[in-house]
């Protein structure tokens, strides 16, 4: 039989395991939200294994978290930055 104390010492961990990995997938939104395509697919593939592991943490009782940290890493993923447009050339005065 495992001892009372033991099991809360275990939740507690697991909550504060929970709160860390939320703390780094906002972040990680954060960064996103930059428009730096390197940092965006970088931290898009961290947002989704942090997403999948708060499953295991959070018990599946946060299970909206998991939806959106995956809807956003898929989004974050398939993220084509816009071509930088080209300024018209400009013609010399007529003298």
């Amino acid at each position: 039989m495992i001892p009372i104390p033991l099991i809360g010492g275990i939740v507690a961990i697991l909550g504060i395991l929970g709160m860390v990995f939320g703390i780094l997938v906002i972040v990680g939104a954060m960064m996103v939200n930059s428009g730096e395509p390197g940092k965006v697919k970088t931290v898009s593939i961290l947002g989704l294994v942090f997403g999948i592991l708060s499953l295991f943490v959070a018990g599946g009782g946060f299970f909206i978290g998991f939806i959106l940290c995956l809807v956003g890493g898929v989004l974050g993923l398939t993220w084509k930055p816009e071509a930088p447009t080209q300024p018209a050339p400009t013609q010399p005065a007529p003298a």
